[in-house]
């Protein structure tokens, strides 16, 4: 009798080992392919880049990870965390009030259906033709339509006017930002010519907002409803680890630019953007750069300048505890989690801009009856974050011989790095500095020309001051100005890279190339000859992050260079 429950109890055993692995089995052949919303427990006080890379993290509460994976990459997460636990996404299976009309759409209590958003973006351009106009910049992945609305005065011409971008729903289960940037831009076309501030504002700057960055995301249950809105696009990709990154290269999430993202990109090329931002869900905080690694940005006080007057507007105008995470309402974003192929990080190291992230809700789908709140609680934030590109230092550069407008860098001495300049625009010369108060030295420096600077510039607190900079061509005759100076093009580097450099020195100029390990990959000498022009060619070198650095007895300057 004995043996016979011995052998009872090993066919139980033998059998329920057997059940459980294939319920294990079963379990990951169930599993969404593209996109596994989860959560789990982390022991370290800090994300590695490795852990960054592999997965999409959302948000850090305490020691709680919120995360997006897809099923290949969160059955090896397993191997390292047992605690993983699949969260239900707010967009699963769920009934989701849809407007029925345009009438509806309008009243803003219902989220809109994809034609409608579409008819929307054309009864804008059409209704108000004098300070709207469309643009279609590409397609998505499934062959919907990425749109852009200009609005300002004289809408249809490159005026001398900053240039402000929001973007919205790049992660396509965040369409709060959608709501809100229709809004927006229904907001600005109502009230021009109405409210003096929003006058003004259209006036005053070329404002650009994309409402749905990523269409397929939002509607990847079918044109009529977000039931079944996923994070990433239509590949699988979270677009907002896609990008550029400063630290880690072209293809920092090891995967191809996005229809979406090469579509923006190329947007973005042909403009000169002062500030941007994205807004999300998920969090109530403002984020701020850098997102990729841990230094500060050099503008970091005026990053969280901006930030707290975001976040205190939207606090004075909500309930007690909105828009209050992590340092009431701000974070810089590498001191929250760092992640790889942002937006942000993106738009402020290679495009010369200053950009944020705006989380504006801890939900990814509010309920409708709420939308209306969220906008109240945060339209004068939105309004009031375009009106910085004005104020700080902006002004003209021209050639002082013929008056032609010139693309130049324009930095603080002793103050910027990291891409932190920034650029005239090449159609109207026109350049935009935001700061914060302070006294500044400025270098303006354009290919071909003398650098001009200007010493102790003070700037008072929301101070617009402005500067008309002539700047003289060298002429081969010329001697040079007792500097020693010098700048690269293009800065993203496909095949070949000029350096000019400038120096009063007759001393030898030494150059050499280094990849981010420090491994020497290009050493040369020549001789100093005032002004001198260098072509280095780069096809030999692989896709990454080099730095050129230029000597010259004590001097050296550095530069950080992307060959793509």
């Amino acid at each position: 009798m004995k043996i016979f429950y011995q052998i009872l109890i090993l066919l139980f055993l033998i059998f329920n080992l057997q059940t459980y692995s294939q319920t294990n089995d079963f379990e990951a052949s169930n599993l969404p392919k593209n996109e596994i919303y989860f959560s789990f427990y982390l022991n370290e006080s800090k994300i590695t880049k490795s852990l960054s890379q592999n997965i999409s993290i959302e948000k850090i509460i305490g020691n709680k990870v919120y995360a997006y994976s897809n099923r290949n990459n969160f059955i090896k997460l397993k191997e390292n965390f047992q605690d993983l636990e699949i969260i239900e996404t707010e967009f699963a299976n769920k009934n989701i009030p849809m407007a029925k009309s345009l009438k509806e759409v309008l009243n803003w209590n219902y989220y809109p259906t994809y034609s409608q958003y579409e008819q929307l973006i054309t009864d804008f351009a059409n209704n108000y033709p004098e300070i709207c106009k469309k643009e279609n910049i590409g397609k998505s992945i499934n062959g919907r339509n990425l749109w852009l609305l200009k609005i300002s005065d004289n809408v249809h011409s490159k005026e001398v006017e900053p240039e402000f971008l929001y973007t919205a729903t790049i992660h396509g289960n965040e369409p709060l930002g959608y709501v809100l940037s229709l809004r927006l831009i229904d907001y600005l076309l109502v009230n021009y010519g109405l409210i003096q501030e929003i006058t003004e504002l259209v006036n005053n700057h070329e404002i650009w907002i994309n409402p749905l960055a990523n269409p397929d995301g939002t509607y990847a249950g079918g044109d009529n409803t977000l039931s079944g809105a996923t994070r990433f696009n239509a590949n699988g990709v979270d677009l907002n680890r896609n990008f550029p990154d400063p630290e880690n290269g072209l293809h920092p999430d090891g995967n191809v630019w996005q229809l979406e993202n090469v579509a923006m990109m190329n947007f973005i090329n042909d403009h000169n953007f002062v500030m941007s931002a994205n807004l999300h869900t998920g969090s109530e905080v403002v984020n701020y750069p850098w997102d990729t690694w841990s230094k500060l940005h050099t503008d970091d006080d005026w990053f969280q300048k901006i930030s707290r007057q975001f976040a205190d507007t939207c606090q004075f105008y909500s309930p007690v505890g909105y828009l209050n995470d992590y340092n009431n309402g701000i974070t810089n974003g590498f001191q929250w989690y760092t992640i790889n192929g942002g937006a942000q990080d993106y738009m402020t190291y290679f495009q010369n801009c200053r950009s944020i992230i705006l989380e504006l809700c801890s939900s990814h789908l509010p309920d409708t009856s709420l939308l209306s709140n969220y906008w109240k609680y945060n339209y004068r934030s939105l309004i009031n974050l375009i009106k910085n590109c004005n104020l700080g230092i902006n002004g003209i550069v021209t050639d002082s011989l013929t008056g032609l407008v010139l693309k130049a860098e324009i930095s603080f001495v002793a103050h910027d790095f990291d891409n932190s300049f920034v650029v005239s625009d090449s159609i109207n010369g026109d350049f935009y500095r935001p700061t914060i108060s302070g006294n500044y030295t400025i270098l303006v420096s354009a290919l071909n020309y003398y650098s001009y600077q200007i010493d102790n510039i003070s700037i008072e607190e929301n101070e617009s001051k402005y500067l008309e900079i002539k700047l003289v061509p060298i002429q081969k005759a010329d001697s040079c100005n007792g500097s020693f100076y010098a700048y690269i093009r293009p800065n993203l580097i496909i095949d070949k890279a000029k350096i000019k450099i400038v120096s009063s020195n007759s001393d030898n100029i030494y150059i050499k190339i280094i990849n981010t390990d420090g491994r020497e990959l290009f050493y040369n000498q020549f001789s100093s000859k005032c002004n001198s022009e260098i072509e280095i060619n780069f096809n030999s070198f692989k896709n990454g992050i080099y730095y050129v650095i230029l000597s010259q007895d004590d001097k050296k300057i550095i530069y950080k260079i992307l060959k793509v």
